[in-house]
């Protein structure tokens, strides 16, 4: 670099090589060695050898150079400082709203189930949510939860009942029996799906239901009455 300021302090230096010496004057360590660069060479030259009509113009010149490196790093400065509070007022904004999202986003559902059990001797009829109807047998037990009807329709049973399932094609009533779901849009039947016993019954009357393998959530009959 001391060959680019020699250059400037005779004056021939060119615009590229001004952009080159005004960026490592940025730096303070580089302006004590410019200093010591201008030194040497005034010595060296004289005073009556300033470039540019004497000694006036040439320091005249060399405020113009410093002030225009100064007014590029003021500018850099600014921007850099311009471009980190915005990204602090941004991470504060984001926060901010990080926190809202988290004090008012709404408390996730849980499960509340409903179960109805008909004791022994007796026949207990069950209205659903969505209006469909089920009589359990004697010992028998039906549950589902709270959001039958709006994003499920099903019910475990354990023993037997009567279902009479209000037609509803987009979401379809399922019977859980654990081994088989029953799988109904709108129709009547009967399921017998007793702990203790090693078969479940379905008998349609009206409609047609299909029968599911829970494990792997496919059809394995579909039934029509008949």
């Amino acid at each position: 670099m001391q060959r680019i300021a020699i250059k400037y302090f005779e004056g021939r230096a060119t615009d590229a090589e001004l952009g080159e010496l005004l960026g490592w004057l940025r730096r303070d360590e580089n302006r004590l060695a410019f200093g010591r660069y201008r030194s040497a060479w005034e010595k060296s030259v004289g005073k009556d050898q300033f470039p540019g009509g004497g000694e006036e113009s040439w320091h005249q010149l060399q405020s113009l150079l410093w002030q225009k490196g100064y007014n590029k790093w003021q500018r850099t400065i600014r921007f850099y400082n311009i471009t980190k509070y915005a990204a602090i007022i941004f991470f504060v904004l984001s926060l901010g709203s990080l926190v809202l999202y988290i004090v008012n986003r709404p408390a996730p559902v849980q499960d509340i189930y409903t179960s109805v059990m008909a004791e022994n001797g007796q026949i207990s009829k069950v209205k659903l949510p969505d209006g469909s109807q089920v009589w359990l047998n004697s010992g028998s037990e039906i549950s589902y939860n709270n959001l039958f009807g709006s994003s499920n329709r099903q019910v475990t049973l354990t023993g037997e009942a009567y279902f009479d399932v209000v037609t509803n094609k987009g979401i379809p009533l399922i019977v859980d029996c654990d081994q088989l779901h029953v799988k109904v849009y709108g129709t009547k039947f009967n399921v017998n799906a007793y702990s203790r016993e090693e078969k479940i019954d379905v008998v349609l009357e009206e409609g047609k239901v299909d029968l599911v393998n829970p494990l792997l959530n496919s059809s394995i009959y579909n039934i029509k009455p008949g």
